[in-house]
């Protein structure tokens, strides 16, 4: 059996599509999430917002930015990113674009 011959800019558009609508379902995942949650968006606070941004500021440059050389930092690097996930989670995508 042979394959149908596809040219190589059908197959990129077809991947940028794709990629396209992964992100698209994430953030309309993560929409119906935060809609879910609602009453932990509606109470604001800039306190809670200025400590939320602080901490991943923190956890984003210890993840992110800090170099693998440095002793322990393999380690604080997993434990950061593991905390960067959770904090993400609960965060709406404006919020992080925000933060970033």
């Amino acid at each position: 059996l042979s394959q149908p011959r596809c040219e190589r800019s059908q197959v990129v558009r077809s991947w940028w599509r794709y990629s396209l609508y992964a992100v698209q379902w994430e953030i309309k995942q993560r929409r119906k999430v935060r809609k879910h949650f609602q009453d932990k968006y509606l109470s604001f606070s800039w306190e809670r917002q200025h400590y939320r941004r602080k901490e991943y500021v923190k956890l984003f440059i210890a993840a992110k930015l800090l170099s693998p050389e440095e002793p322990g930092a393999l380690a604080t690097n997993s434990s950061a990113a593991e905390s960067l996930a959770s904090i993400e989670d609960e965060l709406a995508i404006e919020q992080i674009l925000l933060y970033r």
